[in-house]
């Protein structure tokens, strides 16, 4: 029973801690001051905190789209859709290996007199991105103001220097990549340049559809050409045929009956002869067969007949059949028409001659004509490889122009918008917060004072009362 009664005394209602406060005023206020005082001597001893701030532009470069060259390089890009880029530079930015390069240039020591932690660097060091603009703030906190700015600085410089190499070496490497393919492209270029030209050579091939057209035209004229000759072919098979069977002679016997006809020897000594053979038979009607005078005469013939033979075997080609005396002088009709079937039989043998090579020449070109289909293939086949060569080539060159003059133009995608400068003033940040903590913990403490004195009243009233009792 006594502790519900202890419990309800201890509860304190509004109007009881105003009454309570009344009546405990003093101490309570002595303690809220002395918390007060103690949290502003404290702020007043703590060091001066200097904050420098810098601010970097992440903007892309309008050279290449001036240029018309390596567009689109300098592009700020995210594999993870959605995602501000510039969130992957404040990481680089606060990276270690860059606050590394940043304690090595400016020398950065901790207490001990040993290089400055990356982390505890980091710990004073803010990067981050600007709402609503392309911008990133990196600051960082010191109590050298000195200092402060000269971290910013190194830490913008190195960054924006390593942007700048990150994007020369890329153009460097890509460029170098296509270094290393054009001898093997270019050698492509040759050989596939060398294949057409020995197909060409080894085809009589200029121009495929010009020689097409050419060879049809002359095919057509070779057609002609061959109907017009068979035709004059047979024209002189019938002239030499006819005139065979009007001379009962082969185009050979015609030959050597002409021959003989018009050779002096032969018509000397067969007129010697014909002389002689007449003066033979009008001796022989007064003489006997054995009077001198004929016997001379028929000695005469003898002799005459056999240089007669001798002079027509010099003629006739050996192996013929011997002709008869009657074709060895003929009349100047059968001498005309002689003549007229060795022109005939001379005519035919060329014109089938001319015949045989008409038809060859045809064969030939209906050979070629088969094949130009598949030539046609083979040459676009070949044309189009070293099409496809030289424009890889040409490609491979443009792109390293275009890399060579991306080495030339690497800015990188950053600029320093606004550098960081000595401040002047410290931060009063820390002071403020300290004197408000001070507030807040006199408070308490007052409130605690109260509490504890009003239940001691509390309790010793109870006592009283229990003792008169």
């Amino acid at each position: 029973m006594e502790t519900f009664q202890d419990r309800e005394q201890l509860d304190i209602s509004p109007g009881s801690y105003v009454r309570a406060a009344r009546n405990h005023w003093l101490p309570a206020a002595l303690t809220f001051f002395a918390v007060l005082a103690i949290a502003t001597l404290m702020s007043l001893r703590l060091e001066p905190t200097y904050k420098a701030s810098a601010e970097l532009l992440f903007r892309i470069s309008r050279t290449p789209a001036l240029t018309g060259l390596g567009e689109g390089s300098e592009d700020l890009d995210t594999l993870v859709n959605n995602q501000n880029p510039l969130v992957t530079e404040t990481r680089i930015i606060s990276s270690q290996p860059l606050l590394e390069e940043v304690i090595d240039i400016l020398s950065l020591t901790n207490e001990e007199g040993s290089l400055l932690n990356p982390n505890a660097l980091s710990q004073n060091l803010t990067v981050e991105v600007l709402p609503g603009a392309d911008v990133v703030q990196v600051s960082y906190e010191s109590r050298d103001p000195e200092q402060a700015a000269a971290v910013v600085n190194t830490v913008t410089d190195v960054y924006i220097q390593g942007n700048f190499e990150s994007s020369l070496a890329q153009a460097t490497k890509a460029r170098e990549l296509i270094d290393q393919q054009l001898p093997q492209s270019e050698a492509d270029v040759q050989r596939a340049d060398e294949a057409l030209r020995r197909f060409k050579e080894e085809n009589n091939v200029v121009l495929l559809d010009s020689q097409a057209q050419s060879m049809v035209a002359l095919m057509q004229d070779l057609d002609q050409q061959i109907l017009t000759t068979r035709a004059a072919l047979q024209e002189a098979i019938s002239r030499s045929s006819q005139l065979r069977s009007g001379l009962s002679l082969t185009p050979q016997e015609a030959i050597i009956v002409s021959d003989l006809s018009q050779a002096t020897g032969v018509q000397g000594a067969l007129l010697r002869l014909q002389e002689v053979q007449q003066q033979l038979a009008v001796d022989r009607g007064f003489y006997t067969d054995n009077s001198p005078t004929v016997e001379n005469l028929r000695n005469q013939e003898d002799n005459l007949s056999q240089l007669l033979r001798e002079e027509v075997d010099a003629i006739v080609p050996s192996g013929k059949t011997p002709l008869s005396s009657r074709h060895l002088q003929v009349s100047n009709q059968r001498q005309t028409m002689i003549a007229s079937l060795i022109d005939a039989e001379i005519e035919r043998l060329s014109l089938d001659q001319r015949l045989a090579v008409l038809s060859d020449a045809r064969e030939a070109y209906n050979r070629q004509a088969d094949a130009l289909p598949f030539l046609e293939q083979q040459q676009e086949k070949l044309a189009s490889e070293l099409l496809v060569a030289r424009q890889g080539y040409e490609s491979l060159l443009q792109k390293r122009q275009d890399l060579r003059i991306a080495e030339n133009q690497a800015s990188g995608s950053v600029v320093v918008l606004e550098p960081a400068v000595v401040p002047q003033n410290p931060l009063s940040v820390r002071r403020f917060l300290v004197i408000a903590m001070g507030v807040l913990v006199g408070a308490l403490l007052a409130t605690t004072v109260i509490f504890l004195l009003e239940l001691n009243d509390s309790v010793y009233a109870r006592r009283s009362s229990d003792l008169s009792n």
